[in-house]
């Protein structure tokens, strides 16, 4: 009987599964949503969310703002406050994120003890992977710097990526070059033509005190003539955002 009944139950177990998996979404955005879960044989880009806190900062608010743009069109953003604690329970955002079907978040805050707070972090299979906690000293947003100067630069371009300073003398900011690899390299790209480089983001990392500094900045690449006939350049123009972040312990 002992038997029978194990049987039974691992029989009704496998049904249910069964059941689990049979079942499909009744709407369009189900239906892609559930393609987007699926096994990839080329991985899409990850998804950004983008929320604030209970309370923030016009400084934080801007921050986000750029973020999102930086990440579009794969990133999401709250603009309503959301009662969110990473640190006291993941698990709100856990939720959100498997419901957006994002594995990048960017969340702030601002508070007396934590002013202008910024945390990123990534998630794997809807769970905590790792977060960064991250004071952002000083901030010029997008809307600070000439639209001129963005010359032809689409803000959904794929941008190239540089990481100059002491990034391997602490394991944060060797932790955190990953996770800035995963936020801002939308696609990976097997090669690269000088023609097709249309932004460009720099992270400056200072590793001197107890709390490293990472400073990013960001360019649009327009290629030119060299006056001497020679090989053409790539001239640099800031288009913003600017942010200087340095990591906080807890």
């Amino acid at each position: 009987r002992r038997w029978v009944f194990a049987l039974g139950q691992r029989w009704v177990f496998a049904v249910s599964l069964c059941e689990m998996e049979s079942k499909r979404a009744k709407t369009a955005r189900g239906r892609r949503i559930l393609a987007r879960r699926e096994p990839q044989l080329v991985e899409n880009p990850k998804r950004m969310l983008v929320l604030r806190g209970q309370k923030t900062s016009a400084l934080v608010n801007d921050v986000l703002r750029d973020l999102f743009m930086m990440g579009k069109p794969h990133s999401v953003h709250f603009k309503r406050h959301n009662a969110v604690h990473p640190f006291e329970d993941i698990t709100p955002l856990e939720f959100l994120a498997q419901k957006n079907d994002t594995s990048l978040f960017a969340f702030g805050t601002h508070s007396k003890k934590r002013p202008h707070h910024l945390v990123l972090g990534r998630m794997f299979d809807s769970h905590l992977l790792d977060m960064y906690e991250l004071a952002i000293q000083r901030a010029q947003s997008m809307a600070h710097f000439v639209i001129a100067a963005r010359g032809g630069a689409s803000a959904e371009s794929k941008p190239l990526l540089l990481f100059h300073g002491e990034w391997e003398n602490s394991p944060t900011l060797a932790s955190l070059k990953g996770l800035l690899l995963d936020f801002f390299l939308l696609q990976r790209a097997a090669a690269i033509s000088p023609i097709g480089i249309e932004r460009v983001v720099v992270f400056t990392a200072s590793s001197g005190g107890d709390h490293p500094q990472v400073l990013l900045r960001h360019y649009a690449g327009t290629l030119k003539k060299s006056a001497e006939g020679t090989s053409p350049f790539v001239d640099l123009r800031e288009i913003g955002p600017s942010i200087d972040l340095q990591a906080r312990s807890r």
